[in-house]
């Protein structure tokens, strides 16, 4: 789980990513059944069946995908109230999942290999759909201050810092 900080840190080889605004979920593909799990387990696949109908398209057996599930107001932007929207009004916004790691790919588990060789296969299965839905959410720089001064700008959520080596 992300943690709050004040400013980016001095120290280590990070990477940075967007911070969305949506439902952060697990999803899980074994042939063609697919789960959307959140945080606390709950199954939320028929709250997203076009998520659900994406992962199933992805070219591999099976796999585990961390990612969030957002909706996008007119600038491209990730909003919560519109995904809140969508489920109490009934409004037609679509959703797309952001994928940012991949935990078990074909049988086999990822957590122990460092972020960027999970990442470099995510963003591999993500290019093998045509799938809109599913877009892998990579590294957008490494300078922490100008990515904030400019996320700011656009008035965008934030960026989340993770450890290029990390394990999962």
């Amino acid at each position: 789980k992300a943690k709050l900080m004040e400013k980016p840190p001095a120290t280590g080889d990070w990477i940075y990513e967007l911070k969305f605004d949506g439902i952060r979920l697990i999803a899980s593909k074994d042939d063609q059944k697919v789960s959307l799990f959140s945080r606390n387990q709950n199954d939320l696949s028929a709250r997203f069946p076009e998520i659900v109908d994406a992962v199933k398209n992805l070219p591999t057996e099976e796999c585990v995908v961390d990612g969030e599930v957002v909706a996008l107001d007119e600038e491209g932007r990730s909003s919560f109230q519109l995904l809140q929207a969508r489920e109490m009004e009934g409004r037609k916004s679509p959703v797309y999942f952001y994928a940012f790691d991949l935990l078990q790919l074909d049988g086999k588990s990822l957590v122990s290999l460092p972020l960027e060789a999970r990442k470099n296969l995510l963003e591999k299965l993500c290019a093998g759909t045509g799938d809109p839905p599913i877009r892998y959410s990579g590294a957008i720089g490494g300078a922490a201050n100008q990515l904030l001064k400019e996320v700011q700008r656009r008035g965008l959520e934030g960026i989340i810092g993770k450890l290029r080596n990390s394990v999962y």
